[in-house]
């Protein structure tokens, strides 16, 4: 073995095909050749995160629907993930706080 040589090394094509990012099984066909939904495809309006802050994105994160399309069947799942669960369980708390918060300042003024 010669320390001054190159190693020896082969070329190899890439695929064809481009690599893809998988998503959930296919509950048609069971294929794992899905597309994965982005998040956050179009930005959030900087006049909206500025005037309701942190809870508008947990308000959207809420209610947001993802989605997933099988390449081979072409059936589209749509679907909402756990952290949107959560977050909506958040906001339902957010509002409970409030409507509380309304029952007991109406009820210590006496108004009704």
């Amino acid at each position: 073995m010669d320390p001054y040589q190159s190693p020896h090394s082969e070329f190899r094509a890439p695929s064809e095909e481009p690599k893809r990012e998988r998503g959930l099984p296919c509950l048609g066909c069971g294929s794992l050749n899905t597309s994965k939904d982005k998040f956050f495809r179009a930005r959030p309006s900087v006049i909206s995160v500025m005037l309701f802050g942190w809870f508008f994105l947990v308000v959207k994160a809420a209610f947001h629907v993802r989605s997933s399309e099988c390449r081979d069947c072409g059936a589209i799942r749509r679907y909402k993930t756990t952290g949107s669960k959560v977050a909506l369980g958040f906001v339902g708390f957010v509002l409970f706080l409030i409507v509380l918060a309304v029952v007991s300042e109406i009820n210590a003024t006496g108004a009704l």
